[in-house]
């Protein structure tokens, strides 16, 4: 807790940025993001998360996540950090990107779960940077239980702010 970035760069940054990375190692960075990650530090993580530069400039837009950082983005946005409209389009782009790259996550439970946790924490939010829109064509793409309640949330949010 005493040197959040230290800690970001030293053991979370290398963990998800290995390919072989198993569960155990995504146990131990969402131990981190839970227990020893400061509030504070959430945004660097979402940054690193999304493989984009601390200081949000440069690379542009933002790559797809994997397995490992599905889990841990799920942890993240359990805790629901306030996070800034532009983070939020970079998260729905992100996940856009994901899906386009790998079929299989639009069946994966855990996938389904972030996108439900994303539109359940963070609907409003969602809704009036534009993002809602964006994700409720990727909530079409989902094949697990999860569509529906995805979907019908994120109906509700787009009526309300027509």
């Amino acid at each position: 807790k005493e040197h959040p970035r230290a800690s970001l760069h030293a053991v979370v940054r290398p963990l998800l940025t290995d390919p072989s990375v198993g569960s155990a190692q995504v146990e131990v960075v969402n131990r981190i993001v839970k227990d020893a990650l400061p509030s504070t530090s959430h945004a660097a993580l979402l940054n690193v998360l999304l493989r984009k530069r601390e200081d949000g400039e440069g690379e542009g837009d933002a790559d797809g996540v994997g397995h490992a950082e599905v889990a841990v983005l799920l942890a993240l946005l359990q805790a629901k950090p306030p996070l800034s409209p532009s983070q939020l389009r970079d998260i729905v782009e992100g996940l856009h990107v994901t899906v386009r790259e790998e079929a299989t996550m639009a069946s994966n439970l855990k996938f389904s779960n972030l996108v439900l946790a994303l539109v359940s924490k963070y609907g409003k939010e969602l809704a009036s940077c534009g993002a809602a829109l964006r994700l409720t064509s990727l909530a079409e793409t989902i094949t697990t239980p999860l569509k529906r309640p995805i979907t019908t949330m994120l109906s509700r949010i787009t009526v309300q702010t027509s």
